[in-house]
This record gives structure tokens, C-alpha cells and sequence, in this order.
């Protein structure tokens, strides 16, 4: 059987077997089993069934990690977004396999970065999340304000698919910075897509923030922002 049908069918441990023979194709098919919740491995004698429970969330965790220290793209892809954003099993009582590590996460989209072989979007949303977690990892007081909006920067400049997130990051920073004059043109240029950001556009017309006064286009943004949540419902 192909590594495919090895995951449909849910052979984890042969994956898992595969995988320590070093393939890790194998080993991210085997990990993502064990973040679905498919696949149930055999208790160890001796092991309690948390223990054997635990063991296989760790081993998952090291199928993704290893790879991505061989430099195994796939699996450095997986192993910077799972510890961006966690593993969890599906369900409504899911329970974490993968907690979030920012400054793990971070090394890793990093990797992606030095990189030739990622296309343009991966690329524009390594750097959007760098710079986001630069801001996360130094927090209210310590943050590097140049090393993140260098990376916005990057990623906004890419114009794929994603880049609207980092001029949307970008035009909050300058707005919350009252750096009106940065802030209005980054969000006249995105509140088609990113619609949120009418709402702060609408205050900068309303009240003159880098911008000459003008309540008719702040109503038309209030509106148009307000027809977009109707539209979600």
C-alpha cells in the first residue's frame, strides 16, 4: 500500500514504522492520524492508558519535529503552523496533542524563509507571521516594533493571496500610533478585502484623522461594513 492508503486506512503503525526507517512523508501521515483522533495505538505492557496515551501524542509531535530538522519541507510547514496555532482532536471534547510555542513557531517560519523552493504565498505568510510573533513573544513593553513591521513589510510587498493581513496589521499599528498619515492609505487600500478595517477608516473621516473631514464617506463605510455583516448572517 501507498503512504495514501496507509492513512485512509488508518495503519498508523505501519506508518509509524516507516517513518523510523527515516521516511517522513510517512511520519507526517502518522502524526496527522494521531491529531484526527484515527488512530488508536496498542498499550504498551506495563503502561497505564494515559501513559501509552501520552506517549503517542509526544511521538506524533516528534514525527513533524524530526522531519523538520532534516529539512523535510512538508514537515516543516507542519511543524511551524501546529505550533503557531496547537493540535487538537476534533470533537467537543477534543484534547490537545500539540501546544502552541511561539518562539518554536517562529524558528520555524524562519526556516521557511531561508528557503528557495516555497512558493510566493507560503513565503508572504511565513513573514506576516514572523512579524506577528515577534509582537506576541515580546508582549506589551518588549516588543521590536522595526523587526515586525519589516516583516509585514515583506509580506505586504509580496501582493499574493494573504498580504492583505499584513497591510491590515500595518494600518492598525500606525492607526493605534496615531500615525494617521501611514494608516489611511494602507486602509483605503484594503477595506474591500479586509471590511473590518471600514470601521477605522470611518473614524478617520469622521473626526479628520489624517484626512480631511468628510461624514458622507464615513456613513458610506459604516454602511458598507455594516452590509458585510449582514451579508454574513
Amino acid at each position: 500500500m501507498d503512504l495514501q492508503e496507509l492513512y485512509t486506512k488508518r495503519k498508523g503503525e505501519e506508518l509509524f514504522a516507516l517513518y523510523d526507517d527515516g521516511d517522513f512523508d510517512a511520519g507526517l501521515f502518522a502524526a496527522k492520524l494521531v491529531f484526527n483522533d484515527a488512530y488508536k495505538a496498542p498499550i504498551p505492557e506495563g503502561m497505564k492508558k494515559k501513559e501509552a496515551k501520552d506517549k503517542l501524542k509526544k511521538d506524533a509531535e516528534d514525527c513533524i519535529v524530526t522531519g523538520a530538522e532534516k529539512g523535510h519541507l512538508a514537515s516543516l510547514i507542519e511543524a511551524a503552523d501546529m505550533h503557531f496555532s496547537t493540535r487538537v482532536t476534533p470533537g467537543p471534547f477534543g484534547s490537545t496533542v500539540v501546544f502552541a510555542n511561539y518562539k518554536q513557531a517562529k524558528t520555524w517560519y524562519l526556516s521557511l524563509l531561508d528557503r528557495d523552493d516555497i512558493d510566493a504565498e507560503l513565503r508572504c505568510l511565513s513573514n506576516f507571521r514572523v512579524g506577528l510573533l515577534t509582537k506576541l513573544i515580546g508582549g506589551k513593553d518588549n516588543t521590536d516594533w522595526q523587526e515586525v513591521i519589516k516583516y509585514w513589510q515583506a509580506a505586504q510587498e509580496s501582493a499574493v493571496k494573504g498580504s492583505e493581513l499584513a497591510i491590515s496589521a500595518l494600518a492598525m499599528h500606525y492607526f493605534e500610533n496615531k500615525d494617521y498619515e501611514a494608516a489611511v492609505p494602507l486602509l483605503e487600500s484594503i477595506y474591500l478585502e479586509a471590511p473590518y478595517t471600514a470601521l477605522t477608516l470611518a473614524l478617520c473621516y469622521k473626526n479628520g484623522l489624517g484626512v480631511e473631514i468628510n461624514i458622507d464617506k464615513s456613513k458610506e463605510l459604516d454602511d458598507f461594513w455594516a452590509e458585510k455583516i449582514g451579508k454574513a448572517k
